[in-house]
């Protein structure tokens, strides 16, 4: 359980031009204990293997991919724009 404000996320950037495989998710993992971080993801411009997908499950890590990084980016494009 943590307390509000004390959330640390491992998150774990990769622009590619293929799949990202089983090593940003190796990675990532590796770096929660590391930095005493609570959860983790691995944010990419395009979409995972299924051995990474897989890995990603077993290690409750979050993954987005190029669509969800899409629909992020316009729902916050959106809602800065309200507030002009």
């Amino acid at each position: 359980m943590t307390k509000l404000g004390s959330e640390r996320i491992a998150v774990q950037v990769k622009q590619s031009g293929t799949k990202v495989g089983n090593s940003a998710v190796q990675e990532v993992v590796a770096s929660v204990r590391y930095y005493l971080c609570n959860s983790a993801m691995v944010v990419t411009n395009n979409y995972y293997t299924p051995e990474a997908v897989e890995l990603a499950r077993a290690n409750d890590v979050k993954l987005v991919n190029r669509d969800e990084l899409r629909n992020l980016m316009i729902s916050h494009y959106k809602l800065f724009k309200k507030i002009d």
